[in-house]
């Protein structure tokens, strides 16, 4: 099967608007339904896709990112990666991006990366789970592989561990809102749809029931947050990201290298 790298590059750093960002993840999600890999730096793209024809898909990825906008002076390059470990040595290439460029510490902390969404730190994934472990057997021993690099530790870093869920809150609400949009990859728990709803369903793992106190903070009914508690959501995600600081951490290619998130003070738990 042929497995193909395509990079795409723009003449500014257009990747540190959050939005063009959002519809430049969805619009590659949408030609490629899986990939082995994935990465979204300041002004260019990274993302390796099996059993295409590279000169079709530069062409449509060219075409599209034009169309898209917030592309300026956009170039896309393609070559066909031939061999198993020439395979697993480019998925490594591509998460290590942010670390090489010295801008994250660990390929765990970059939020426009598949390699987070290996250990359930995302709640729609996009990488081949599967093709990854045919690589590497597990996703501690791949992380292990990838994370050994001068620029991060030589010896690697540890994997994730997901925090158990709890009736107990052992974080503040600003935080689990915090997890809530990194998990989704999305924005302000003020809006309607599944950030909210993650956001909602964490915080009452943690103790937060008071529903008065939830409403207020996400602009809803006190009964629209009891209709969210009945509606099943998967909260996986969200204890991933709660349980390891660099999938909270959540470095992107903005001004301010962190994930936008709303302060939440005053409020205890019941």
């Amino acid at each position: 099967m042929k497995t193909t790298q395509l990079t795409a590059r723009a003449s500014s750093y257009c990747l540190a608007d959050p939005d063009v960002c959002r519809r430049t993840w969805t619009l590659l999600r949408r030609r490629w339904s899986l990939v082995l890999g994935a990465c979204l730096m300041g002004n260019h793209l990274h993302v390796l896709v099996e059993d295409v024809e590279p000169a079709i898909e530069a062409a449509w990825l060219l075409r599209a990112l034009r169309r898209t906008g917030g592309w300026p002076g956009v170039e896309v390059e393609a070559g066909p990666v031939l061999g198993r470990t020439k395979v697993r040595r480019h998925v490594r290439y591509i998460a290590l991006n942010p670390c090489r460029a010295r801008i994250a510490s660990d390929p765990l902390e970059w939020l426009w990366s598949t390699h987070r969404e290996l250990f359930g730190a995302v709640s729609e994934p996009w990488v081949d789970r599967s093709a990854i472990l045919s690589l590497d057997r597990s996703v501690e021993r791949h992380h292990a592989y990838v994370s050994a690099d001068p620029r991060v530790a030589v010896s690697g870093t540890a994997p994730p561990v997901s925090e158990p869920a709890t009736s107990v809150s052992v974080h503040p609400l600003g935080t689990i809102a915090r997890a809530a949009a990194v998990a989704t990859r999305g924005g302000s728990v003020e809006r309607r749809g599944p950030t909210r709803d993650l956001f909602l369903h964490l915080a009452r793992l943690h103790g937060w029931y008071r529903t008065r106190h939830l409403a207020q903070i996400v602009g809803v009914s006190r009964r629209a947050v009891t209709d969210t508690w009945n509606r099943p959501v998967d909260v996986g995600p969200g204890l991933a990201v709660l349980g390891d600081r660099r999938l909270l951490a959540a470095r992107w290619p903005s001004a301010r290298r962190d994930f936008p998130e709303r302060e939440v003070r005053g409020f205890s738990p019941e």
